[in-house]
């Protein structure tokens, strides 16, 4: 495996699962973060509220560990144990926004789910109301 260093000892692969949980944080979750701040706003709390400040938390986590990065000596391995535990620290940096995107798509999926379902209810109900 080849290591690219980026930026403070991070490497590409760093900066495109970053990319990559972005988009899913703010454009997937656009909706949550509307609901979550309308909620909020009226002084009461509902599921995006707990959505928004557990993934957001997350997301932040991680920013905050590629900005403390690693030091110089770190990345500049010589042995074969100091590579793989760099590789190591490196990809525990990236579960924080893997599990923003996958706790943001998880939920996202449970309500298209949801809506399927109730609308299938309703097509059957609207059947057996013709009757």
């Amino acid at each position: 495996m080849v290591v690219a260093n980026v930026w403070a000892g991070n490497t590409v692969y760093v900066f495109l699962v970053v990319l990559l949980s972005s988009i899913i944080q703010f454009y997937v979750g656009h909706s949550y973060y509307i609901s979550a701040f309308k909620s909020v706003k009226h002084k009461s709390a509902n599921m995006d509220v707990l959505i928004v400040l557990g993934t957001t938390s997350a997301w932040l986590y991680g920013i905050l560990l590629i900005f403390r990065g690693f030091p110089s000596e770190m990345y500049n391995f010589r042995s074969k144990m100091m590579k793989h535990n760099y590789h190591m620290m490196i990809h525990s940096n990236v579960h924080n926004f893997e599990t923003s995107a996958v706790l943001i798509l998880i939920v996202t999926l449970g309500r298209y789910i949801k809506s399927y379902s109730k609308m299938k209810t309703i097509g059957k109900l609207s059947e057996l109301a013709s009757m």
